[in-house]
């Protein structure tokens, strides 16, 4: 999963839910979502 970014992209950057919507989540590890336990459960 994220083979798709280049290796200087970040694992984990700070972006607006719209974005991190677009990226897709579930690529993305649910550290800024762990307030929302929906999102976890997509994890």
């Amino acid at each position: 999963m994220g083979a798709s970014l280049p290796k200087a992209f970040p694992p984990v950057v700070l972006v607006t839910k719209e974005e991190e919507e677009s990226y897709g989540v579930e690529c993305r590890p649910s550290v800024s979502k762990s307030s929302s336990p929906k999102e976890k459960g997509q994890g």
